[in-house]
Order: structure tokens, then sequence, then C-alpha cells
């Protein structure tokens, strides 16, 4: 029974010693995981946020001007089914007594998109202003938040020179979770940039707003000319004015553009919102994820006394039934000592396949969580340049009043993200299933990893234990003893 009493002991001090093994490691994982949990949000909110801002402003400030550049081009086509018309007129009519009367209008749409031209040009004259002074504040938004995110990372690296000693961990988590806290506040106030909700798109509609004015006063312009030339047409002996006039407005109505700038914005910015929405909510699961499978385990810390204990507890009818023996076979001739370093072997031999395991399953984990982080950090690069920057690119692309020209140039601009991002969706899928997996079977539970192979062994290599327990007893006293009960494990 001494024997049992000095086995306790040595379970105690393995323990310990494992605890205090491990403690290094577990602060340099924690410190290592803050980090990673705000570089993290970093990557994935806060900095594209602030460059998607960037690209927008620069990108409005790019399509403002080219809109004033190629306004009056985009207005010519507007009404050149009235530019047609004239062309017609002034071959029918010529020689007629309308022929006057059809040169007399000849400069009539030229001047109306002139003075439309004219009129855009003092509506939308604050804007290139306006986003100036937008992109300084931001540029300084983005100062401010850079400093914040660095001095974090820098902060917490102070935390563990300040507080290196182990007797002053609750001291220095409280110091991490300071900065990680001052981060996250700044952090959190850049959250209001997105593709809806933009500073840079909301000065630039004034663009669409004044130019889609322009358009529709231009249209109906375009319209009072071609009445004009039905009044022309009947100061002609040879046209049949009805029919001229019928055939001008079943023209114009054929030609008709839908001139829906700034509902083309508000949808196509949908499209991205929802498209980005979707990844963010998988990025925001990911993330979640990451910090339960990693921050949480590497501060229970879990390591080879750990597993020790669960192995010698799944042998404790093993143990017992040793511990009976000693009682009952009063003997010093070594077979009780024998059998309880054979069963501290097999528990050892046992933990360490558990630890392996764990070691394996967590660097898996690593690798696993560094992949995806990578997929989500390309589709982060590509992203800001498929939102607000993508539509105003499609301003830069001249004649902006055909129908539906920017929602489709949109369209097909972003379609090339979106079967990349299809092909990283199903590999991040495959590879969160898997997270996930070592979340519920190894994370989420205290049991041992590899659970199954690693107690059938043990439970072999015990069972030998007591095997050879009951033949030392006999060979040394000649008799059976009974040293396996109905409760131990099969």
């Amino acid at each position: 029974f001494t024997m049992v009493g000095c086995y306790c002991l040595h379970v105690i001090v393995v323990l310990v010693t494992s605890s205090v093994a491990t403690a290094d490691v577990q602060v340099s994982d924690y410190l290592h995981w803050k980090k990673a949990d705000i570089s993290a949000w970093h990557q994935y909110f806060p900095s594209r946020a602030l460059q998607e801002e960037n690209q927008t402003n620069d990108g409005a400030v790019a399509a403002a001007l080219s809109v004033a550049q190629g306004l009056a081009d985009s207005l010519r086509r507007v009404v050149w089914y009235q530019a047609q018309e004239l062309d017609t007129a002034q071959w029918m009519m010529e020689g007629t007594s309308a022929q006057g009367c059809v040169e007399g209008i000849s400069t009539f749409m030229s001047k109306a998109i002139n003075d439309e031209v004219s009129a855009y040009t003092d509506c939308a004259a604050d804007v290139v202003p306006r986003l100036n002074r937008s992109s300084v504040n931001l540029s300084r938004i983005i100062s401010n938040y850079q400093n914040a995110y660095q001095r974090a990372l820098a902060g917490i690296d102070s935390c563990a020179n300040t507080y290196p000693n182990k007797d002053s961990q609750i001291r220095l988590k409280s110091c991490v979770e300071s900065w990680n806290r001052k981060y996250f506040t700044v952090a959190n106030a850049t959250r209001g940039y997105n593709a809806i909700v933009s500073p840079a798109m909301k000065i630039f509609s004034t663009v669409a707003e004044c130019a889609q004015t322009a358009a529709q006063n231009v249209v109906d312009k375009g319209w009072q000319f071609l009445q004009k030339l039905v009044y022309c047409a009947k100061l002609s002996e040879n046209i049949d004015a009805q029919e001229y006039q019928e055939q001008v407005s079943t023209g114009f109505v054929n030609h008709l553009t839908l001139l829906d700038l700034v509902y083309q914005i508000q949808q196509a910015q949908t499209v991205n919102d929802e498209q980005v929405s979707q990844i963010e909510q998988e990025m925001l699961f990911y993330y979640d994820l990451q910090k339960r499978a990693l921050e949480s385990y590497v501060i229970e810390s879990r390591g080879s006394g750990h597993y020790y204990s669960q192995i010698v507890g799944n042998l404790s009818n093993y143990y017992n039934t040793v511990s009976a023996m000693s009682v009952e076979y009063p003997s010093n001739m070594g077979c009780i000592p024998t059998a309880i370093s054979g069963l501290s072997s097999v528990a050892r031999a046992g933990s360490a396949a558990a630890l392996a395991c764990d070691q394996s399953i967590v660097n898996d984990t690593k690798y696993l969580i560094a992949k995806v982080n990578d997929n989500f950090a390309g589709i982060n690069i590509q992203l800001p340049s498929t939102g607000n920057a993508a539509i105003l690119s499609c301003f830069n692309q001249g004649y902006i009043f055909a129908e539906k020209t920017i929602l489709s140039c949109f369209t097909v601009t972003t379609a090339s993200f979106a079967a990349d991002y299809s092909d990283v969706h199903d590999s991040v899928v495959r590879d969160v299933a898997t997270l996930l997996g070592y979340e519920t079977n190894f994370f989420g539970n205290s049991s041992l990893p590899c659970g199954d192979s690693v107690l059938r062994r043990a439970y072999a290599g015990a069972g030998k234990i007591l095997h050879d327990l009951q033949r030392c007893l006999y060979i040394n006293s000649g008799t059976k003893y009974n040293v396996s009960n109905s409760t131990l494990p099969h």
C-alpha cells in the first residue's frame, strides 16, 4: 500500500512539473494570438474599408473630370436621332418654301447642348474641391487608424517586457486587454465606410444628378426641335406633314434613352453591398472560429500533464486492482512495484500519444488558419476596387447616357471577381469544415485527442501489466491470484 502512496505522489509531481513547463509557452501563444486577433480584424475590416474609400475618392475625382470633359459628346449621343432628322429634313426640304425654316433651326440642338454643358459646369462646380477636402480628411483618419494599429501591436510587446515574470500574468493580461480595447475603439469607428455610406460617393452623386438633369433637358429640347421640324414640314409643298409627324414621333420614342444615372449607381451599390455583406459574414464567422479554436485553447493550455492525468483516470480500475493486491499480497518480492511502474509507463506512453495527436491537430489548425487568412487576404486586396471604384470607372468610359450603361459596365467589371471569389469560397468552406470538426471533437471538449486509438493501446498495455503481475505472484508464491475483476474495461 505504501507503493501506491508513492505512485500518487509521483502523479502529483508530474502534473505540477508539466504545468510549470507549459506556462511560458502559454504566455507566448497568448501574446501571439492577441496580436493575430488585431491583425486579422485590421485586414478584414478597417484597412479594407479605408482603402476602399481612398480608391473611391480618387476614382470620384477622375470620374468627375471625365464627365465634365466628355459631357458634350455624351449629350450629342442622346440627341443623335435629332441630328439625323435634321440632315434628312435639309435634304427633303431643299429648294422648297420650307428650306428657310429648316435652316433657321439648324443650330437649335447645338445651342441646347452648349447651354446644358454650361449649366452642368455651374451645377457641379464644387464637386472636385469638395472631394479634395474629403481626401485630406480621409488621409488624417487613415493616419490616426494606422497609428492606433501599430501602437496596439507595439503596446502588446511592451506588456510582455513590463511583466515578464510568470507571477505577473494577471497584470500582463490586463495590460494586453487595455491595448486591445484601445485599438478596437478606433477600428470600429471606421466601419461606417462602406459601399452605401461613402463620403466621396455622396459628393460624386452631385455629378450624376447634374449630368442627368442636363441630359433630361436636352431630351426635352430635342422633342421641341422635332416639333419645329414638323412645323417646317407643313410649309413644304411635297411633304405629307401628318405622316411626317407620326414618323418623327415614332422614331423619337424608339431612340429615347433611359437617363437613370443616380438609380444605376444605387442599383450597382446594392449588388455590391449584398456581395460584400456575404463575404463579411463569412469573414466574421471565421474570425470568431479562430478566436474560439486558438485563443481560448492556448489560454487553457492543455499539456502532457493534462493528458497523463486523463490516461491515469481511464486506467483507474487497473490501478485499483494493483492497489488491492498490494494489501492482499504483503510480499517484498517486487511484483507490485513492477506493476505500478509498468502502469506508469503505459500512462506516459498514452499521454505522449495524446499530446502528439494534440500537437498535430494544433499544427494543422494553425496551417488551415494561415491558409484561410491568405485566401481572405487576396479577396481583401481585390474588394476595394470592385465596389464604388468600379462604378466610377464606368463613368470614365464616356457616353454615360446609353441605356443602363453604368449598371451593365459594373456587372461586367465585377464578373471576374465573382468567379475568383467562388473558387476561394469553396476552398474556405472545406477548410472551415475541418476547423469546425476540430472545435467540436477537440477544442470544444476535454476528451483525449485520438482517444479511441490512444485508449485501445493503453488498455492493451495495462492488461498485459495485470497478466505479468499474476504470473509474477504465481512464480514467487506458487499461488494463482485473481488480478482482474469484472469492472475492468475491455
